[in-house]
């Protein structure tokens, strides 16, 4: 009994040691995100693990490390049914990161100072990717926005020694900008006191007044007799006037204090950051989504102009092949088309020999089946089609269907040339059976040998007589009668009738 005891006690202790381990692994690496069943654990963890560190500055570092956490937590839940919760979580760690900053003496909380507002910089970022909490919780997602403001125009450009960080968790909305918050915290002399005149005091020289801000009397700004800590940022004076969402960069970005409705934006100051990061929610259903200067200039956004060097574009057709009309060449348009004029079409054949891989469709019925390089030419006008018939010797082969009816079945060489079609003449050199071509040519009751006993290949008529008969030779010297060809003609000659 004892030993089963003592295993079962084992048994305890390494389980133990297992969920031990396993919950301090939560709390170190945080691989759940907010919405995840095992999350509160893991934050609960992450509290513990807190209350381990007794030096003040380690424990100010791991609550901004937490920091970090819930900005990844945010971009990862962006979109989701999750978003309010998480963000919820990031707000609470930026509270208690900035209680830790306040317990960190002067002297050793400029770094974290520094830290905090360079994370309250990315925590803006991030919400600009919440989809659903801007439009259904807008307080909540407003007094976020409100204290990540803050942080940066408290920490970053305070001018007294005070422990401003501290006062972040008493922001809840936007009823309370940072310039009340650093009004609240001010000791400083009561009652304006002139300045003297042409000082740069008197004349504003260190903030120009100019525009609007012209109009302005002094205790429009210095409304409590204050001249030490009054606002010289834009958002800390118009920071209620701000839509939702709105770009949260700095007001100068965009306005001028000669006119607020005129809107310039310098992109130049933000160049490190991509433009869809502003305005992704801008693009229409099915934009490209490439870089939007790769099209649009900042002067104009309605001027687009595609920069395929800027796109790193080469293929072609993963963009434009829905514009291509029915049967279109299926090669790359940089084959035929320019990014200049997509009109002027003129495709560079170099590299391309099999011409009716492509042109196949365009040749009318009973074409020449060859390549259309042995006719046409791509660099003249494709109607002036002349073959070269250098290696061609069976022209039937290809004019055999074009003969006339009862055509000479032979080859077209024989009495025609590749210079001219008409002017056939026939070379009867080793051709001694006449009969066999001109058979159909002769008369009826016409001597039946060869052609060539009575007539020559130069003229047809010409039988060397007055009278154009045919001369009979068939090479052997004998006398020459008419009854040899001709039948008994009876001559009329007066009234005596002989035969």
């Amino acid at each position: 009994m004892r030993a089963f005891i003592l295993r079962l006690i084992i048994i305890l202790g390494y389980l133990c040691l297992i969920i031990g381990a396993g919950w301090l692994a939560l709390g170190i690496f945080g691989p759940s995100h907010p919405g995840s069943v095992i999350f509160p654990i893991q934050a609960f963890a992450e509290h513990e693990i807190n209350g381990l560190y007794t030096d003040r500055t380690q424990n100010a570092n791991y609550l901004l490390d937490m920091v970090v956490r819930r900005i990844n937590d945010l971009s990862y839940r962006a979109g989701s049914k999750y978003e309010l919760m998480t963000m919820e979580y990031l707000d609470k760690s930026i509270d208690r990161a900035a209680l830790a900053i306040k317990n960190v003496p002067q002297e050793k909380s400029e770094a974290l100072q520094s830290r905090f507002v360079l994370l309250a910089e990315q925590a803006q970022y991030a919400i600009l990717q919440l989809k659903q909490v801007p439009r259904e919780e807008t307080a909540a997602y407003a007094a976020l926005q409100a204290k990540l403001q803050t942080i940066q125009r408290m920490v970053s450009t305070s001018n007294v020694q005070i422990n401003e960080p501290a006062l972040v968790p008493a922001i809840e909305s936007r009823t309370e900008t940072n310039t009340t918050v650093r009004m609240k915290t001010i000791n400083s002399a009561r009652g304006l006191i002139p300045w003297p005149a042409g000082s740069p005091g008197a004349i504003h020289d260190f903030y120009p007044l100019t525009g609007q801000h012209e109009t302005l009397t002094c205790v429009s700004c210095h409304n409590e007799d204050v001249y030490l800590g009054t606002p010289n940022q834009c958002i800390d004076c118009h920071f209620m006037k701000t839509p939702i969402p709105h770009y949260p960069g700095g007001c100068e970005l965009c306005h001028t204090p000669v006119a607020w409705t005129d809107i310039h934006f310098d992109h130049i100051v933000v160049s490190t950051f991509a433009c869809d990061a502003c305005h992704e929610k801008d693009k229409p259903a099915n934009h490209y989504n490439g870089p939007c200067s790769a099209c649009h200039i900042t002067q104009n956004w309605t001027t687009v102009t595609f920069d395929h060097a800027v796109a790193g574009a080469v293929d072609c057709i993963s963009c434009h092949a829905n514009v291509a009309p029915g049967n279109h060449y299926a090669g790359q348009c940089s084959n035929c088309h320019n990014t200049d004029n997509w009109t002027s079409v003129v495709f560079d054949h170099t590299g391309f020999t099999n011409c009716v891989g492509c042109h196949a469709a365009a040749a009318p019925a009973n074409h020449y089946g060859g390549q259309c390089s042995y006719c046409h030419s791509t660099s003249g006008p494709w109607a002036n089609a002349q073959f070269n018939h250098s290696g061609f010797t069976d022209c039937s082969g290809c004019h055999g269907s074009r003969a006339p009816a009862n055509h000479y079945p032979g080859q077209c060489s024989n009495c025609h040339n590749t210079a001219s079609w008409s002017g056939a003449s026939f070379n009867h050199a080793g051709f001694t059976d006449c009969v066999s071509c001109h058979l159909k040519d002769r008369p009826s009751d016409h001597d039946q040998g060869q052609c060539s006993e009575c007539h020559n290949t130069q003229r047809w008529g010409d039988g060397g007589d007055s009278v154009g008969l045919a001369v009979f030779t068939n090479n052997i010297l004998q006398p020459i009668t008419c009854s040899i060809c001709h039948q008994a003609v009876t001559y009329n000659i007066g009234k005596e009738i002989k035969q």
